[in-house]
Parts: structure tokens; C-alpha cells; sequence
């Protein structure tokens, strides 16, 4: 994000893009107009998600063309005012010149608003499951919004989710074998099949006798987490299938 912006331009920004450029600051004096009450965050366009704009200023200059002099106007027109009726240090005129450009920002949330959860959140091959498929009374959007806010509210904290976590662990003896909860967190789990597939009777034909280990990446939502399996062969599906 370049804090002088100019010319005509229109660009997508992440959320943590915004946070770190303190909302798309600029160095020109803008007034804030204020924002679009009938937007909607999870509206279908963005031509109708929440938009706010702000105008330019324009800067103060002075009239004496040997001066080089620019002075940043105030937002106020009181303010505005003092500055202009103010002599430039040169002694000359100060002069506004305006601009009148405006900027428009439209905000939206990510993830799915209620009649995108009806229809089918888009998917590669077309929209995917509805919620509808749950229960006829998500065919009221209304009745969806009231529930993924109670899904929201029921979101765990770290301390619910170690105590989850434990709760878990009872409720399944031998499924997690180890668990690590440190700067590098690692949760091991193995069924009894799989714990069955480690060890044969006897050496298998072909390189299959020994254990395959990969990572996948992007399969947690969070981009850094890692899913890591170690694959044993299993003789009597003809395939390879997961030990740890």
C-alpha cells in the first residue's frame, strides 16, 4: 500500500494488509464522509458489502513562484480558514487548491452469509451442500443468521480447548498416543487397525516393507500447521495405509 496513492486504481487488501497500514492511511489531507448504512458485509457483490469514502483536500500553496512552500489543509473549514488568512513564511499569499478527488472503500468478512449457506457456498464443481439439507427451517435466512451466531459464540478459547482437548482423550483410551502442547505443538494418534498394520508376520515382495512419511500442507485452516502421516503397506487392502 503506497501512502501517496493517485490516479485511478481499484485493489483487493487482506485484513491483516488494512491492520498493518492502519486502514489504508494516507499522507493527503482527506475528510471522512462516513460510511453506507444499507451496505452489508456478506452481501453477493461487493457493489453492495459496506462502503465508506473520503475526499481529497487538495494542499495550501503559495503564490510566490519562487516559494516552494506546500502546506498540508486542515479538515475543519474554521481551521481551513486560519490557514489561509496566515502569510506564507515568505511573506507571500497562501492559495488552496483543490482537489475534490474521493476514494470508496467497500469492507467485507470473509466465509459464507446466510443466503450463500442456503444456496451452496461455490465450490470447483458448482455450489456445494446446503444447510437447508439439515432441516427445512434453514430455508429462512433469518433463522440461518440466528444460528451461525450461536456457532460463533460457542467458539472455544485456548483454555476450553485444552480442557476439550482432555475430555477427548478420555472419551477415546490409545487413539492419542502422544501430545505435545509447547512452542511446537504435536498431536500423535493411532487406531488399533492402524497400530495392526505396523508390525507383519513376515517380510512382504517388493519394496514395501518399510514406512512412508509425508506432510500435507494446506490441510488445516491454519496455513503453518501441518498434517504429517507415516503410511505402512497393508497386504490384504493392496494399498498403503496409515500407521501414525
Amino acid at each position: 500500500w503506497d501512502g501517496w496513492p493517485t490516479g485511478i486504481f481499484k485493489h483487493d487488501f487482506t485484513y491483516k494488509e488494512c491492520e498493518e497500514t492502519s486502514g489504508l492511511r494516507v499522507h493527503w489531507a482527506t475528510r471522512v464522509n462516513g460510511s453506507d448504512r444499507k451496505g452489508n458485509e456478506y452481501a453477493d457483490s461487493w457493489e453492495n458489502r459496506k462502503k465508506s469514502s473520503r475526499t481529497c483536500l487538495g494542499v495550501i500553496e503559495c503564490d510566490n513562484p519562487m516559494c516552494s512552500i506546500v502546506v498540508r489543509p486542515h479538515t475543519k473549514a474554521a481551521s481551513l480558514d486560519k490557514q489561509l488568512r496566515t502569510p506564507c513564511k515568505c511573506s507571500a499569499v497562501l492559495s488552496h487548491r483543490e482537489c475534490h478527488v474521493m476514494s470508496y472503500l467497500w469492507k467485507w468478512k470473509g466465509g459464507s452469509g446466510p443466503l450463500q449457506l442456503i444456496v451452496g457456498v461455490p465450490g470447483l464443481e458448482g455450489p456445494r451442500e446446503s444447510v437447508a439439507d439439515i432441516s427445512d427451517v434453514l430455508l429462512n435466512a433469518g433463522r440461518v443468521s440466528k444460528e451461525k451466531q450461536k456457532v460463533k459464540k460457542t467458539a472455544q478459547t485456548a483454555d476450553r480447548l485444552v480442557a476439550s482437548f482432555s475430555k477427548f482423550a478420555r472419551d477415546h483410551p490409545n487413539f492419542v498416543i502422544h501430545s505435545q502442547f509447547d512452542e511446537v505443538t504435536v498431536i500423535s494418534v493411532q487406531t488399533n487397525f492402524m497400530r495392526s498394520q505396523l508390525v507383519k508376520e513376515s517380510c512382504l515382495e517388493g519394496p514395501v516393507n518399510r514406512m512412508v512419511n509425508d506432510a500435507a500442507h494446506g490441510w488445516w485452516k491454519e496455513r503453518n500447521s501441518l498434517l504429517m502421516v507415516s503410511s505402512t503397506y497393508c497386504p490384504d487392502l493392496l494399498c498403503w495405509v496409515p500407521g501414525v
